[in-house]
């Protein structure tokens, strides 16, 4: 790559493993999971979380959401993340949604939250491990809100080499938005410290 060629560059990356060719768009996803669950399910093994996985890079919105949706299908279908399946409100206004969280869950914090009376003091596009689900109040509303599901829960954040847990509130003065953290944009990716998985057209 230095040397701008980018060819050979690719050549290399495919004799040392980095590299997969695919043909189709629906084999380029099949690979990216299967490479996540591979890694996950060793991670596993050696008594590691989902904190220390590799992310799965996409280049739109509508990408990242099919990524974590079938990443948190096959991590239940393999009791990598069990238990009760709780939902959350996530964001206000146009950016309201709800997301469905488990114990062991891998989240992004999608807003910088500063900490008050003991909630918060999170920063956008942090990632953590969710370790305590507190509180879930679900609410629906006849009127334009529809269901909201309020609560609080208690995510495990590494911070300069210590693990540090942090109770986040999905309501009122206190609420924050997130998102699952197994995919993310290039956006997304910006000061990502784990490995990256990314597809190349």
């Amino acid at each position: 790559l230095a040397e701008f060629n980018i060819p050979r560059a690719f050549e290399i990356f495919e004799i040392l493993g980095f590299l997969n060719v695919c043909e189709t768009e629906e084999e380029v996803k099949e690979k990216l999971v299967g490479n996540f669950m591979d890694e996950a399910m060793a991670i596993n093994k050696q008594g590691g979380d989902l904190g220390q996985t590799s992310s799965i890079g996409a280049t739109t919105n509508e990408k990242v959401s099919y990524y974590n949706r079938e990443v948190r299908e096959r991590l239940k279908k393999a009791g990598l993340i069990r238990g009760k399946e709780y939902k959350f409100t996530s964001g206000s206004g146009e950016n309201t949604k709800i997301v469905p969280v488990m114990k062991g869950e891998k989240i992004m914090v999608e807003s910088n939250e500063k900490y008050f009376r003991g909630f918060g003091g999170v920063s956008n596009r942090e990632v953590g491990i969710v370790t305590r689900i507190i509180k879930e109040e679900g609410e629906y509303h006849s009127n334009y809100k529809g269901y909201t599901a309020n609560g609080i829960f208690e995510v495990e954040f590494e911070r300069g080499g210590k693990k540090q847990r942090i109770l986040l509130k999905t309501r009122g003065k206190y609420a924050f938005q997130f998102c699952h953290g197994y995919a993310k944009t290039s956006h997304g990716l910006q000061g990502e410290s784990n490995d990256i998985h990314v597809p190349i057209d």
